[in-house]
């Protein structure tokens, strides 16, 4: 699974431009919607994960979606959701310092493909 991090601070637009990249997902042609929009039910805010099954130069891939990556134990679990969902990309929001950011860096080390 090759992985990619939108870091940036709070406030900075990562969860906005998720949401504008599912909105060009769901109205590609190209891409068909596995598990739409999943809500978190641990927050108040309007964070999700979603996969999608994207066609590219005729190859299909899946491409997750997680927007409430903040914390470690959330970046962990996006991981594990984005696994068991089998997907190639996963765009992972997160912040730009802390320890999620560095589980993500660390991945990358041991050899899974994080950008």
């Amino acid at each position: 699974m090759r992985t990619i991090a939108v870091s940036g601070v709070s406030g900075s637009g990562k969860n906005t431009t998720l949401n504008k990249l599912f909105d060009a997902l769901t109205d590609n042609i190209q891409s068909k919607i596995i598990k739409n929009k999943v809500t978190h039910n641990n927050t108040s805010s309007k964070d999700f994960w979603s996969v999608f099954e994207y066609q590219i130069q005729d190859v299909n891939k899946k491409i997750g979606i997680y927007t409430a990556g903040d914390a470690l134990d959330i970046v962990q679990t996006a991981m594990e959701i984005m696994n068991q969902n089998n997907v190639d990309i996963a765009i992972i929001a997160c912040r730009t310092k802390g320890d999620a950011i560095e589980f993500i860096n660390d991945q990358n080390k041991i050899g899974n493909t994080v950008e």
